[in-house]
């Protein structure tokens, strides 16, 4: 029996320990607002609790055992609801003179914000409908705010309720201002977000103009995608209320749900057009990527036209966790491909997916943390969003030098000649069909028509392949004498053409007699057997007539060479100054 007394005593030593701790812990202190500091939160020095069954609409009828809780900063993220929820806390002034302070909620979208204030046996009740227009509102800043004034030497209770509408993040971040920084925290609130989403659309801006100008539906889609981030911004921070719509609280109200969920649903278009993962082996993620697009379109069609509203909240915020997927997909597609623009674009979706996830994991849920308030929360995610931004644009740009490069690679391939690695007969023809349309060329130019001697016996006697040795060798000649603006061609088995531009007679015979010298010279060595060989050109100079004309005259003067023995150069129009025998 006294077992059982000392155990039922010390049950009720631990119960009267714990009451009286819980009793400390609401023993909350008022807020001395003469001395206050610019941004303070009332965090450990108000409570609050949630209106389960939204029936109160004044704090007297608040009954005298209601649970009031400790608002702290890890309790005052409440996640998505749309239950109303009150919050207690007492102004004090000390001073000598009235004060005033401004109380002002973080939640810009807040349907309802209101204020009741006790001083005594006086009243006052003041509220911010999100419902009107901005204009009605009695302090004009972009986050609801009320001012709340103190007499000297007295106190204020002040019971403030938030409430919405429709199921939205419920934040219960309250800070007070004094007048005289109030006006400079909203300028420098409203130049943070206005530059934010200044980068944000002038990014969507550009790349529509590069999207129309080029014609590509990946910097279309891009462009969307960070115009509307640009245009969440500006709807979730309360300021395009202010200056942009303010006389439809609706478009408020509900803007930065769509124009979120539009932005996270064309990142997932976004990645299939950029990265392709069907045609680079991935079809599996390809197929997730357009069931993602095809679900959150509709969700975002759903936010606009405001079917479900907690679908509209719970979808966005799934979406927000599920960016992070377009940065594991891309680190998939990158190990695969190494290509340049990937490695970017994973770059700037780990940023921008973590930062998205890590956002709606810790505060839109209302898992909360002690270390990070709303402000820090949205600057960090907003810093992260405009390297997403610049790494996903540094991506594109990638992505179209690669495309030109290739482009440019494969024009060159279908103007090269593969064996010698000069210009072929197209290359020509292209060259041709250009001087047609010029007419007359600036300067004089040369055109040289080369032709190896007895290619045919080479062939015959040593082979083919001992034949491409030979080619390789007269074409690696003519590019080491030729000049940096001249043009070398290939235009049969074993003929060039060189197109010599702003080239004197006298200056384009030398050098053709170089590369005549320098192939008579250089026999060429195959399997340890060396094959001599000469080669003989002709040419001719322009003299404003047509190309063809020049051409013509040049293959003459080869024809000339040929009958007058071969090893030569020879100009058709003089024959006693430019032909050379060397035999």
């Amino acid at each position: 029996m006294t077992k059982r007394c000392h155990i039922f005593l010390l049950l009720i030593l631990f119960s009267l320990f714990f009451i009286q701790v819980g009793a400390e812990e609401l023993n909350i202190e008022p807020i001395d607002i003469t001395n206050s500091a610019a941004g303070e939160d009332v965090f450990e020095r108000a409570q609050f609790f949630e209106d389960e069954k939204a029936i109160f609409q004044h704090p007297k009828q608040i009954p005298i055992n209601t649970d009031w809780k400790l608002l702290t900063q890890k309790n005052s993220k409440a996640g998505l609801s749309k239950k109303p929820f009150w919050i207690k806390f007492t102004l004090t002034n000390s001073g000598p003179l009235t004060e005033s302070t401004f109380v002002q909620t973080d939640i810009a979208f807040l349907d309802k914000f209101e204020v009741f204030a006790f001083e005594g046996a006086k009243e006052t009740h003041k509220i911010v409908d999100g419902s009107l227009p901005f204009k009605s509102r009695e302090i004009l800043s972009p986050l609801p705010a009320i001012e709340i004034s103190v007499e000297p030497k007295s106190s204020v209770e002040v019971y403030i309720k938030l409430s919405n509408s429709h199921v939205e993040f419920t934040s219960l971040h309250l800070s007070l201002w004094r007048e005289d920084n109030f006006v400079q925290h909203n300028t420098t609130y409203i130049a943070k977000i206005a530059f934010f989403s200044a980068v944000a659309l002038t990014l969507g801006g550009i790349w529509l103009i590069f999207s129309i100008v080029l014609k590509q539906p990946r910097f279309f889609v891009y462009s969307l995608m960070m115009s509307f981030a640009g245009a969440y911004y500006l709807s979730y921070s309360g300021v395009s209320f202010q200056f942009i719509y303010p006389e439809y609280p609706e478009i408020h109200n509900r803007l930065f749900v769509f124009a979120l969920q539009s932005s996270l649903t064309l990142s997932f278009l976004f990645f299939i057009l950029h990265l392709s993962p069907s045609k680079n082996g991935f079809p599996y993620i390809n197929k997730v990527m357009w069931t993602l697009f095809f679900t959150g379109s509709f969700l975002a069609l759903n936010a606009l036209f405001r079917v479900s509203d907690t679908l509209a909240v719970v979808g966005v915020m799934g979406f927000s966790g599920l960016a992070f997927l377009n940065s594991i997909f891309g680190i998939r597609v990158w190990l695969k491909t190494r290509e340049s623009f990937a490695f970017w674009f994973m770059l700037g979706w780990s940023m921008f997916g973590i930062s998205m996830f890590a956002f709606m994991l810790f505060f839109s849920m209302g898992i909360g943390t002690k270390y990070l308030s709303n402000d820090i929360a949205h600057e960090v995610a907003q810093l992260l969003i405009l390297i997403e931004g610049t790494t996903l644009s540094i991506s594109l740009a990638r992505w179209f030098l690669f495309q030109q490069s290739q482009k440019k690679q494969a024009e060159i391939a279908s103007l090269t000649d593969p064996l010698t690695g000069l210009f072929n007969r197209r290359a020509l023809d292209e060259e041709l069909e250009s001087r047609k349309l010029l007419m007359a060329n600036e300067g004089a130019y040369t055109l040289a028509v080369v032709d190896i001697d007895h290619f045919k016996a080479i062939n015959d006697n040593f082979g083919h392949a001992t034949g491409d040795e030979v080619l390789k060798n007269v074409s690696f000649i003519i590019k080491s004498c030729i000049r940096g603006n001249d043009a070398a061609f290939r235009i049969g088995g074993e003929e060039f053409l060189l197109l010599l531009d702003n080239c004197k007679r006298s200056e384009a015979f030398l050098i053709i007699e170089r590369i005549r010298q320098a192939f008579e010279n250089n026999p060429t060595l195959v399997d340890g057997r060396t094959i001599s060989h000469t080669l003989s050109a002709g040419l001719a100079q322009s003299n404003e007539q047509p190309f063809e004309q020049v051409l013509k005259e040049a293959d003459d003067a080869l024809y000339s060479a040929k009958r007058s023995g071969r090893n030569r150069v020879s100009f058709e129009t003089d024959q006693s100054e430019s032909s050379v025998a060397i035999c």
